[in-house]
């Protein structure tokens, strides 16, 4: 079988031979978990040649001279390590498995670098695009990368601009990405760093031993259970972010002589209140690894983990209230008989197994096969009404910059400075007017709902790896997942009353008592719900896809040539459980089902001027099906899809100039990428409309662009010197179609268009750059790092930019309408600003066995508060006057002083 699987490979691809010649080969691994390390730099001193390993960790240079030659091996993760060969004439010299140790300043810094920061994320069930994308690629050897991913965080920096649906996430070889709503949810491995840290990153549009990759890159962690060093590490760490305490223990026993490997590991985050007033975290995380060693030939492994998890959420908010109470407001919270209570508690809970096989055919090809399984509940809380006033305390009505005269608006905020009772929620007024209610016979005015985004994954991933020659490399790669969302909401909190009535308060403005159309479930008679039950809404969405790649490289003295193709099938389609008064025919049972057929095809092209400047380009060009959460346009309603549904079309394009000298080295890099025929789902309150809407954006252009630059130089083994930094522009590049769809049914669904064309793209910098120095002695570690960033702008509301909204404007004159007009349609860009960071650590060996590191992590030393990470505009335009405060815009800050201390024991 195998010698008829490598003909039908020669059918496709160019299988060379090369005549005997005088060469040097080798894979470089960790001299720790004998895993193969890609990314090192190998250079011949007396050839003036240099490569960089494979994903393999394989390196090979040929047409070299005999004799003697030292080679040395270097990378930011590793020590620099100098073999002394001999290479023999006319043969391939082979140096076998060479292992290189993990780098001090990596165990200096490990503890005190958080590799997945919850103050830089938004977890599942968050809108996506708020993701940070950076925090995939921290294992990156890429130096703007790397650097990138801790410089940035605070103003949670995306690589590229790209959310992180267009980065690809893999659990030993499987992928955990979400089919609904794109990206990773990070909190299914919460507080588990020491377990995921090893990871393999892929740039960009490169190749990959695992994955046909995104534009984005990829990320793979390698949980397996032989893939850790033996022996333990306990830590303990505390900070003034989102948690205070962290404690973990990981313990593995590596691969043991009778071929099994055990590891496992804890880990437990707590704050009984964050630097944010009212949040809160509590989450304990466990992970599980097991591997058997077969034989030489094949190996198994398991590995299972889950990291429960509570905590309070905190919001944006107006600058008319952060001026008055910071700019850490949180309106979420308000005091409960003097305690305070958080209005918006999200709980997770995902776990996950995977189960992998690992056959190695012969020295050269290895087929690796993985099925995963992922189970996520989610719940988020909220308050909810029925037929009483809005309690949010931010509701634009309350605000002081909504009152007519300054009289008045300058003593509401007095009295918004000073009453908790108007400035935070008022538990004990709720459960006074539910009390008062409840007296007459009715049901709560006023709950907490659950909102429920559980979902089940099932994932097969197998890939084939193999090497034709020394110079050609081919994989392959098949990908099928089938995927379960689950979408309802519950009563998590009657706030003392009896029941809530389960209608549609917003259809009954419309139909009046009594019609069918308030009720969400024509087949469940009973209109009251009680806790725990499901209301409102309550549905499923099915994904099913499968996709086949294959990736050749070619390595050539001069030239490195790597080609892929990609081709895809996905199906998804909603299950309605409620026959919707407003959609009786169009909302209960199995829904249509929509097909797409996507296809990728992408080229690599590396010109090696010398061993130590290179020329490297990719180019791609991708389809991929809409996101399943973007395709519907009410679907806790109806199952209708949103209009000329369609697959969305990537090209992408870079070109770098690398170095890497004793001295410097690093990569200059210009980048485009054009999106087209994107769609985005925003839900909203429309006050015009008067009622909770849907509003689908559908055929969005964008295209971003720009430079990036990564370069480290190194003056001496102790000091070194990095410079990082990003000159872009990603903005909207047409203008998209506008599709609201009410919920209560009140009005038609219509489609108008949205002038968006040259609007900036929001939720990152589009300039940022970090200057740092690094440095290390005896044992100590010194870091020291300012960053800069700007052109960050607000996210548009698309609502405003129509033609419909703007002609409700009114004026006195064409020039008083103009100003108007600009004034409520003008993109907001934040004010610039710096942060400097310090750490220190420091590495205590004990009994020449044992390692103790301690280390210390300043953040934003100098306290600027008044860093503006992101922001959104209120969907309502004062026809009045467009310059009123009525309706601002609400914004997130950068945290100011922060640290993180963690001691950390190896045993």
């Amino acid at each position: 079988m195998r010698r008829s699987l490598l003909f039908i490979l020669l059918l496709f691809f160019c299988y060379s031979t090369y005549s005997q010649e005088t060469a040097l080969k080798g894979i470089v691994i960790n001299s720790a978990t004998k895993q193969p390390i890609d990314g090192v730099s190998v250079s011949l001193r007396n050839a003036d040649q240099v490569t960089i390993t494979a994903s393999d960790g394989s390196f090979f240079f040929d047409k070299l001279s005999p004799g003697g030659e030292f080679v040395v091996f270097s990378s930011p993760d590793v020590t620099t390590k100098e073999m002394k060969v001999n290479i023999l004439n006319d043969m391939v010299n082979d140096l076998g498995m060479i292992p290189v140790v993990s780098g001090v300043r990596n165990l200096l810094s490990e503890g005190s670098l958080i590799l997945i920061d919850e103050e830089n994320i938004n977890e599942a069930g968050g809108d996506q695009s708020d993701y940070n994308v950076s925090s995939l690629m921290i294992s990156s050897n890429d130096v703007y990368l790397s650097n990138s991913a801790y410089d940035f965080s605070a103003m949670r920096f995306k690589v590229r601009g790209y959310e992180n649906r267009y980065v690809d996430s893999y659990i030993n070889g499987v992928n955990f990405s979400d089919p609904e709503r794109g990206g990773f949810s990070y909190g299914m491995v919460g507080g588990l760093n020491d377990a995921t840290r090893s990871k393999d990153i892929v740039n960009a549009m490169e190749s990959s031993s695992y994955t046909y990759s995104q534009v984005g890159g990829a990320s793979n962690i390698n949980a397996h259970a032989g893939n850790y060093a033996p022996g333990g590490k306990v830590s303990v760490a505390y900070t003034n972010r989102s948690y205070k305490l962290r404690g973990s223990a990981l313990y593995s026993t590596g691969m043991q002589p009778n071929g099994w490997a055990f590891t496992g590991s804890v880990a437990y985050r707590w704050a009984d209140e964050g630097f944010i007033d009212g949040t809160f975290y509590n989450s304990l995380a466990g992970f599980f690894a097991v591997e058997k060693l077969l034989n030489p030939s094949h190996k198994l492994s398991l590995t299972a983990f889950a990291a429960p998890t509570q905590r309070g959420q905190s919001s944006a908010a107006p600058q008319q209230l952060m001026d008055i109470k910071g700019h850490y407001y949180n309106s979420y919270w308000g005091y409960q008989n003097g305690e305070k209570r958080n209005s918006r508690v999200v709980t997770t809970m995902e776990p996950s197994a995977i189960l992998s096989h690992t056959w190695t055919i012969d020295k050269n090809s290895k087929l690796t096969t993985g099925l995963g399984y992922r189970y996520s509940k989610y719940g988020s809380t909220a308050l909810a009404r029925y037929n009483a006033y809005d309690p949010r305390p931010d509701y634009y009505r309350n605000l002081p910059g909504y009152k007519d005269t300054p009289e008045l608006q300058e003593s509401y905020a007095v009295a918004w400075l000073v009453d908790p009772t108007i400035n935070q929620v008022d538990w004990n007024e709720m459960y006074q007017y539910n009390y008062n209610v409840k007296s007459l016979n009715l049901g709560s005015a006023f709950i907490v709902e659950e909102r429920h985004n559980d979902q089940m994954n099932l994932s097969l991933n197998s890939t084939f790896n193999t090497k034709l020659t020394e110079r050609i490399t081919f994989t392959a790669g098949l990908e099928a997942r089938t995927t379960k969302g689950m979408h309802y909401k519950t009563v998590s909190d009657l706030l003392g009353g009896d029941y809530f009535l389960n209608i549609n308060q917003f259809e009954q403005r419309n139909s009046g008592k009594g019609s069918p159309a308030l009720r969400y479930d024509l087949n469940n008679p009973d209109t009251t719900a009680i806790e725990g039950d499901r209301f409102g809404y309550d549905y499923d969405i099915h994904v099913n896809s499968a996709n086949v790649w294959l990736q050749n490289t070619h390595r050539y003295n001069k030239w490195d040539i790597n080609y892929g193709f990609k081709i895809g099938f996905t199906e998804f389609y909603r299950t309605g459980h409620m026959r919707n008064g407003l959609a009786p025919d169009n909302s209960y049972g199995e829904g249509a089902h929509h097909s797409f057929i996507d296809q990728s095809a992408k080229l690599g092209i590396a010109y090696k001027i010398s061993g130590r400047h290179i020329l490297s380009g990719n180019v791609s060009y991708t389809t991929q099906p809409p996101l399943p959460y973007n395709a519907y346009l009410s679907p806790r309603v109806k199952d209708t899809p949103i209009p000329n549904m369609e697959n969305e079309n990537i090209f992408a394009a870079d070109l770098s100039y690398n170095i890497s000298t004793p001295i410097l080295r690093g990569r200059i890099t210009a980048f485009q990428t054009n999106f087209y025929d994107q769609a985005r789902m925003y839900n909203m309150y429309s006050d015009a409309d008067g009622t909770f809407v849907n509003y689908a954006l559908t055929g969005i252009n964008k295209i971003h662009r720009g430079f990036e630059l990564g370069m480290e130089v190194k003056v001496n083994s102790n000091l070194s010197f990095t410079a990082i930094g990003t000159l872009s522009e990603y903005y909207y590049s047409n203008r998209p179609t506008g599709t609201l769809s009410a919920e209560n049914g009140s009005i038609s669904d219509r489609s108008e268009t949205v002038y968006l064309k040259n609007f900036y793209v929001s939720g990152t910098p589009q300039t940022a750059g970090a200057l740092g120095a690094h440095y290390f002695y005896n044992y100590w570690f010194f870091d020291l790092t300012l960053s800069g960033f700007n052109r960050t702008y607000i996210d548009p509301s698309p609502i405003k930019r129509t033609e419909s909204a703007i002609s409700k404007i009114t004026a006195n004159s064409n020039e008083e309408l103009e100003k108007k007009i600009e004034i409520a349609t003008n993109q907001e860009k934040f004010a610039g600003g710096t942060t400097l960071d310090f750490s220190i650590g420091k590495m205590f060996r004990i009994q020449r066995k044992y390692t103790l590191n301690v280390n210390l992590q300043f953040c934003n030393i100098l306290n600027n508060e008044d860093l503006k990470s992101g922001g959104y505009e209120y969907n309502r335009i004062d026809l009045d006057d467009a310059s009123s405060n009525k309706f601002p815009s609400y914004y997130y800050y950068a945290q100011g002083f922060n640290c993180f201390l963690n001691a950390g024991f190896r045993f």
